[in-house]
């Protein structure tokens, strides 16, 4: 986690014209998650829906910086989560992006970005009835379960609420297990 934030101030802090750049913050609000297949460990989960519950809902809080390094079309941005899991467990993730964003006209914005993904939780094997699957690592003195990949990535959609406020929902596909769905705002700071 601590060798993405700095590539992300190391990208930011290229560009010369830095105090002129756009600059965008955001809160998200997490929301809901679809599991793609039937989960062994569904019966864990705290709020879920579908007769599989492939359906959860996911409560906590993402912070995001994002900042514009080619005119309103090339971005990096920083996303950092904190929330509950599906079993209420405490979990986190962090992901940095390179972003490209198409203007969509009066529909707003849409943006594909791509970039590495770090997640951690509270670890479930403590839990009566985990089956683990070999998915998450286990940190050394077992209290946490982690996983990081490369190729994480986002998809969002921006539509202006007002001048520099803007409605935003975010699509993270953890393919093959899971999609995560955060609505919130972002503001364009000047």
């Amino acid at each position: 986690m601590y060798r993405l934030r700095i590539i992300f101030f190391l990208i930011c802090f290229h560009s010369g014209n830095f105090l002129s750049a756009q600059w965008f913050v955001g809160v998200k609000f997490m929301g809901v998650t679809f599991h793609t297949d039937k989960n062994q460990n569904a019966g864990l989960y705290k709020v879920a829906f579908g007769k599989n519950k492939r359906v959860s809902l996911n409560f906590g809080v993402a912070l995001t910086a994002e900042y514009y390094f080619y005119q309103h079309t090339v971005s990096v941005k920083y996303d950092q989560a904190l929330f509950r899991d599906c079993a209420g467990k405490f979990a986190g993730s962090s992901l940095l992006t390179i972003r490209y964003t198409l203007d969509m006209q009066r529909l707003g914005e849409g943006s594909v970005g791509m970039g590495p993904f770090f997640f951690y939780r509270k670890n479930w094997n403590a839990l009566p009835g985990y089956i683990d699957d070999g998915y998450f690592r286990s940190s050394s003195n077992g209290k946490w379960q982690r996983k990081f990949v490369w190729y994480g990535g986002e998809f969002e959609y921006d539509h202006r609420i007002k001048n520099d406020l803007d409605f935003s929902l975010n699509l993270f596909p953890g393919y093959p297990v899971v999609y995560a769905l955060t609505p919130g705002v972002r503001m364009r700071v000047r």
